[in-house]
């Protein structure tokens, strides 16, 4: 069952930051350039670049040629990245907790 609350409380700003967090990790996962998904999407590679740091969401067709280059959808490329900003969290967390001796409440 879906949970719309879930749902209606993703932010844009969270989709937009997770969208570009899930691009650039695949991207540098299959080791190509800016230029080259670009090249390959035909979508600029200035675009990339700004969907990529999450300062703007690409257009739904844009979106739609990335997500293809990669083999998933839209949909994927944004719970991907939801997932990665989570992972990135915890071990940034568990870096600053050790570096301080800071136990972690349970």
């Amino acid at each position: 069952m879906i949970n719309y609350e879930t749902i209606l409380s993703i932010t844009d700003e969270q989709i937009k930051t997770a969208f570009g967090t899930s691009l650039k990790e695949l991207r540098e996962y299959l080791d190509i350039t800016q230029m080259e998904l670009a090249k390959y999407t035909s979508v600029p590679h200035q675009s990339i670049s700004v969907y990529e740091r999450g300062q703007i969401m690409p257009t739904i067709s844009q979106a739609y040629r990335l997500a293809t280059y990669f083999h998933l959808t839209v949909d994927d490329l944004i719970v991907y990245g939801m997932h990665m900003q989570k992972q990135i969290f915890k071990e940034n967390f568990s870096s600053i907790t050790d570096k301080f001796n800071i136990a972690e409440k349970e």
